[in-house]
């Protein structure tokens, strides 16, 4: 991992798996479940549409106190990738 933790590969970039479904669930009647649903790689979308692999999950377990703050980020978030660069010849 690089010193801000994200993940990359040999060429220094961040490694990334598209998410492509997901699952929410309530657990035990007290926590938040969320299963992710990933592919590695558009060959993979590919083999997964065709039934000759399974998508990669990642299955979470928060409480409602961290699923509300990770909503809150990724709202955030999404506003952020949505506002428009200003243009850098201005």
């Amino acid at each position: 991992m690089t010193a801000a933790g994200w993940d990359t590969d040999k060429s220094g970039n961040i490694t990334l798996c598209p998410v492509v479904g997901w699952t929410p669930a309530v657990g035990f009647g007290m926590s938040c479940l969320l299963r992710l649903e990933t592919v590695q790689s558009v060959e993979h979308l590919v083999a997964v549409a065709n039934t000759q692999a399974k998508l990669d999950a990642l299955q979470i377990v928060l409480t409602p106190e961290q699923a509300d703050q990770l909503a809150q980020d990724l709202l955030r978030l999404s506003a952020a990738a949505r506002q428009i660069p200003e243009d850098p010849g201005n």
